[in-house]
C-alpha cells in the first residue's frame, strides 16, 4: 500500500513524496546501517527513484528513533583523496577559509575541524548521492574521514547511492568494501505501482487509476501506454504527469491526450 508525506491528501501534486516499497526497504536498511555504524549502498538505474529515497531518509531520519541528525549530499565529479572531503565539508558549511585553500590543507587538519562540527551538530549519518562521480581516491578520503570520526568516539554511518550495483570504488577500494554492510536495489516500477504513485500526484490520475481498476477499456489503453513509454523510470513518470497537468489539468486522461503529451517528451531514459 502506498502512502504519502502529504498531510492533506486532497492537495495532490507531483511534488508529493510517495512511500513506495523501495523507500520502506531503504528505511529498514538505514536502520541496520546506523545500528552497526557501517556503510550501505543503494543502487538502481538512473531515474529509478534513488534520489527520492535518499532525500526521504534525510527528511524523516529523526522520526525513526535514531539519535543525532542526517545530512544529504549529492556528490560532484571529483578526483583525489582530499577533494571529496573538502567538497562535502564545504556543502555542510564547515571549515570556512580552510576549505578555500585548494589542495593545501592536510586531511588531518580537515578531519579535526570536521569532528568538532559533526559533534556540535550531532551528525550521525551521511547520505551521499551519485557516489559513482567520485573516483577511488576520493572514496578513500571519505573512508579516512569515517574512520577518524569513529576512532574519536563519534558514531557515524554512511549510505551511498549509485546507478551501478558494483560501482568502481567498491571494487578498487578494499577499505570501503570491507565497511559496506550490504546493498539494496531499487525495484522495477510495475504497472500497479505506477498507478499507485500517480494516484497521489493528481486528481486526473487518481480517476485514471480508478477507471483502470474498474476495467474501463480506454483507461486500460491509456495506462498501459504510459507504462510502456516510461518503463521503470520514476523520473520520466514524474515529468509526464507534470506535463500532462500543465496542458490538460482537470481533463480526463485519454489515449489521444497521453500521445500528445508524450510527443512533447524525448524518447529514451
Amino acid at each position: 500500500m502506498l502512502t504519502s508525506d502529504s498531510k492533506a491528501t486532497e492537495a495532490r501534486s507531483p511534488e508529493v513524496v510517495v512511500t513506495t516499497p523501495f523507500i520502506e526497504d531503504a528505511t529498514a536498511f538505514m536502520l541496520d546501517c546506523c545500528s552497526v555504524g557501517g556503510w550501505g549502498l543503494i543502487s538502481g538505474p538512473n531515474g529509478s527513484g534513488k534520489t527520492v529515497a535518499m532525500r526521504r531518509l534525510a527528511a524523516r531520519y529523526s522520526q525513526h528513533g535514531l539519535g543525532g541528525t542526517a545530512f544529504y549530499y549529492c556528490c560532484r565529479p571529483v578526483e583525489g583523496t582530499t577533494r571529496a572531503v573538502k567538497d562535502l565539508l564545504a556543502e555542510m558549511e564547515i571549515g570556512g577559509a580552510l576549505i578555500q585553500q585548494g589542495q593545501g590543507a592536510p586531511l588531518q587538519l580537515l578531519f579535526k575541524v570536521a569532528l568538532r562540527e559533526f559533534k556540535r551538530r550531532d551528525v550521525r549519518l551521511l547520505l551521499l548521492d551519485e557516489s559513482s562521480r567520485c573516483d577511488a581516491a576520493a572514496i578513500e578520503g571519505l573512508v579516512a574521514l569515517y574512520d577518524y570520526m569513529r576512532e574519536k568516539g563519534h558514531p557515524l554511518a554512511i549510505i551511498l547511492a549509485s546507478a551501478s550495483e558494483q560501482p568502481e570504488w567498491l571494487n578498487l577500494v578494499p577499505s570501503a568494501q570491507s565497511r559496506t554492510l550490504a546493498a539494496v536495489k531499487a525495484e522495477e516500477l510495475s504497472l500497479a505501482l505506477m498507478l499507485g504513485i500517480v494516484r497521489e500526484w493528481s486528481d486526473e490520475f487518481a480517476s485514471l487509476a480508478d477507471s483502470y481498476d474498474n476495467g474501463n477499456k480506454e483507461a486500460i489503453v491509456a495506462a498501459e501506454t504510459i507504462y510502456g513509454r516510461v518503463g521503470s523510470n520514476f523520473r520520466r513518470l514524474n515529468f509526464f504527469v507534470s506535463l500532462y497537468i500543465r496542458h490538460f489539468a482537470g481533463k480526463e486522461i485519454t489515449p489521444a491526450r497521453v500521445k500528445e503529451v508524450f510527443s512533447r517528451m524525448t524518447e529514451g531514459n
